[in-house]
């Protein structure tokens, strides 16, 4: 769509990240994040943004491990 703002681009800071989540040693090729831990990511989008825009940003983790039953 025309004049639509698009993300084209998204460093997940992998290596500072890693760090700070002591992910460092898996893959490089996908972030890995603990919960409850912030983390940095910028996003480089198609067009110049206008002054009063709103941005949402939803991050979705997977299902939610089940506890193991008689416990």
């Amino acid at each position: 769509e025309a004049g639509m703002l698009t993300p084209t681009y998204m460093n997940w800071h992998g290596s500072s990240n890693g760090q700070a989540h002591r992910t460092s040693r898996f893959s490089a090729s996908e972030p890995v994040f603990r919960r409850g831990q912030a983390f940095h990511i910028t996003v480089y989008m198609s067009q110049a943004t206008q002054g009063g825009e709103a941005f949402s940003f939803v991050a979705e983790t997977g299902e939610a491990r089940q506890a193991p039953s008689g416990i």
